[in-house]
């Protein structure tokens, strides 16, 4: 399988212009021969959205974006993750989206655990917005899948943990496998070319931890945390063969 990503500029609250540069890079992707098209955190919208999603008509109109991308996906499948219409005007930044080469969306799932009481969506730091408190908010941040793309996991800030999900390769289907506690405030992770192991960072950890990637469950077994400093953010794995 080729895989793009596709690193775009993506403007907040230009749900027209966005959409135009991710339609871009999927027919760029197409035309040099790949399968599988990954976009950044909230292309759609443009990150971060903060208030927007107070707005109703932007919610949807979001989602009619996301749409027009995924009928434009006629042999080329494209990883989005993008707001969710429903009951709260809000929207969810909590859901990732996989749409076939038929332009249809064959997976979407909660990256949360069933019974979080987090509340998706919620704007963060909006201009002259209320004072209000965070503590309930999701704050998700990093994707990866493990190289055989049979697993991939997201973090989120707010409760400081990963989440793991299984791929089916024929459907696209994504799985909830499991939650873990990792490092406080994870922005960034890495997983190794081999797919055995995954380093998490914390934004206000000082430490990075190390876990093993069981490849038939997906489950995460710590290994070992290591002093890093303060305030890591990303994770890059080198190698040196």
């Amino acid at each position: 399988m080729r895989i793009a990503l596709a690193q775009i500029d993506a403007v907040v609250g230009d749900l027209d212009g966005n959409r135009e540069l991710i339609l871009g890079m999927i027919a760029e992707a197409r035309d040099a021969g790949a399968d599988l098209v990954v976009l950044p955190e909230l292309a759609v919208t443009g990150y971060p959205p903060e208030d927007l999603l107070l707005r109703p008509g932007f919610v949807h109109a979001s989602r009619e974006a996301v749409d027009e991308v995924a009928r434009a996906c006629t042999t080329t499948t494209a990883l989005v993750r993008h707001l969710l219409n429903g009951e709260s005007t809000s929207g969810s930044i909590g859901t990732l989206g996989a749409f076939d080469g038929h332009g249809e969306e064959v997976s979407s799932t909660a990256g949360l655990p069933p019974d979080s009481k987090l509340n998706a969506g919620a704007p963060r730091g909006a201009p002259n917005a209320p004072p209000r408190n965070l503590d309930n908010d999701v704050w998700a941040a990093d994707i990866h899948m493990t190289p055989d793309e049979k697993l991939m996991y997201i973090s989120e800030r707010t409760t400081g943990s990963l989440s793991g999900f299984r791929v089916d390769g024929a459907t696209g289907k994504l799985t909830y496998v499991g939650n873990t506690t990792t490092e406080k405030q994870p922005r960034g992770f890495a997983i190794d070319p081999k797919g055995k192991f995954l380093v998490a960072s914390g934004e206000k950890s000082p430490t990075i931890s190390v876990y093993a990637i069981d490849p038939a469950s997906g489950a995460l077994r710590m290994l070992k945390q290591y002093p890093v400093g303060k305030g890591a953010n990303w994770v890059e794995i080198v190698s040196f063969d």
